[in-house]
């Protein structure tokens, strides 16, 4: 991934010049704050590329529980390795009729359990629960969406592992919400507003430019489903 420019530190201090607030300490979690709202925001405008990650996972045992990596945001496509079928995303209430009824011993959907860390120190994690449950040492291909880590004070020497014109996206918006919030004049707050809707504009469109996220055959599932003859 490109390098950046612009560190964490480097773009929470812009945005200080822009409200006059360059080395003042409350105003500096202030604007770290809303960088890290900032980053949400634009996450969620769009399914952005680079987000995408691909790994395998294996069932460690018969229970069908399997844990998935630590950076999963959301599940995109899964498939076991070499199988001719594709489990079914299910809610959790379809996961327990589907437990209960054994009638459908054969069929194998699977619903997503957020875990809560165990200590302090343990990262977060997801888990797939399935029914039926696949054997032990089933292999399965998993594509994703991966969350991204937040802005700290721990690494404001750094630049986000972003794409440098997703990063600019993001200390646009930043700035564009800090000068809203501390009650500078409506036309820079408009003159913000506007900056930050055209780069969005650009971005998306940087993004389109050969992606397939409304095409069926480009998908990560289709592209499985495909090569497990199930065109």
């Amino acid at each position: 991934m490109a390098a950046h420019a612009m560190t964490i530190t480097e773009a929470r201090n812009r945005i200080l010049r822009m409200i006059n607030a360059y080395g003042s300490g409350p105003y500096q979690q202030l604007v770290l704050d809303h960088m890290n709202s900032a980053q949400i925001e634009v996450i969620a405008e769009y399914d952005w590329e680079f987000l995408r990650a691909y790994t395998t996972v294996t069932m460690p045992d018969a229970t069908g529980v399997v844990d998935l990596p630590d950076d999963v945001d959301r599940i995109l496509s899964i498939h076991e390795d070499g199988a001719d079928y594709f489990p079914i995303r299910v809610t959790p209430l379809q996961y327990e009729q589907y437990r209960e009824d054994d009638t459908l011993t054969d069929t194998v959907a699977y619903t997503v359990k957020q875990m809560e860390q165990d200590t302090t120190t343990e990262v977060p994690h997801m888990e797939i629960l399935f029914v039926a449950a696949p054997a032990a040492d089933t292999v399965y291909r998993l594509w994703y969406s991966k969350h991204v880590n937040q802005l700290t004070e721990a690494i404001v020497a750094t630049s986000p592992n972003l794409p440098p014109q997703v990063w600019d996206l993001v200390v646009t918006k930043a700035t564009w919400n800090v000068l809203a919030a501390t009650n500078k004049s409506a036309d820079m707050v408009r003159l913000s507003a506007q900056t930050y809707e055209r780069k969005l504009a650009a971005c998306k469109r940087r993004e389109d430019i050969g992606h397939v996220q409304h095409s069926t055959f480009g998908s990560p599932g289709y592209i499985d489903q495909y090569y497990a003859g199930r065109h």
